[in-house]
């Protein structure tokens, strides 16, 4: 959470973003949320990612987001839309996109990136996609499939979704 004006840094703190989103649960994300104001979010590539995974986890301060809206860049409001577009249900091809983001394995091993299970976590909870979301999560969690998942982070993720969606 220290500043940092280094080049590149804005980037190297947005992937850090992406990893305790990954592997941190809600207590070790809510410091990070609570620092980062407006003021601390001037870097283009910070702001991007930290408004993508606390918009993508219900967690983003509405009144931040409005804020952020004045630094808006393309990047961000692309991904913005597609993220609302995503929990709205608007999106032609929902399975596939699910499907994207627990891509076939390689060397007999699956995960999914920390880039995009914000955006999966996104699709999980679509409103009107939850028979679609529950057999798509069925479909991963069957024993092949399940067995390749080797990353326990996305294995909680999967389990959680799926309590969420069938309870």
């Amino acid at each position: 959470m220290a500043e940092d004006i280094r080049l590149g840094s804005g980037y190297a703190s947005a992937l850090l973003l992406l990893c305790l989103n990954k592997y941190a649960d809600k207590e070790q994300r809510e410091p990070i949320r609570k620092h980062l104001t407006l003021d601390r979010l001037q870097d283009d590539q910070l702001r991007l990612h930290y408004l993508y995974v606390f918009f993508c986890r219900n967690e983003l301060d509405p009144v931040l987001a409005r804020a952020a809206r004045h630094l808006d860049t393309p990047d961000i409001s692309l991904m913005m839309r597609l993220c609302q577009d995503a929990k709205d249900d608007r999106l032609s091809k929902h399975g596939k996109c699910c499907d994207t983001c627990l891509p076939k394995k390689k060397g007999g091993v699956r995960t999914i990136r920390a880039r995009r299970l914000p955006f999966l976590q996104a699709l999980l909870r679509a409103s009107g996609k939850e028979q679609d979301n529950i057999k798509w999560l069925k479909s991963v969690m069957a024993p092949k499939v399940f067995s390749e998942i080797k990353d326990q982070a996305i294995q909680r993720f999967l389990n959680t979704e799926y309590t969420l969606l069938t309870h």
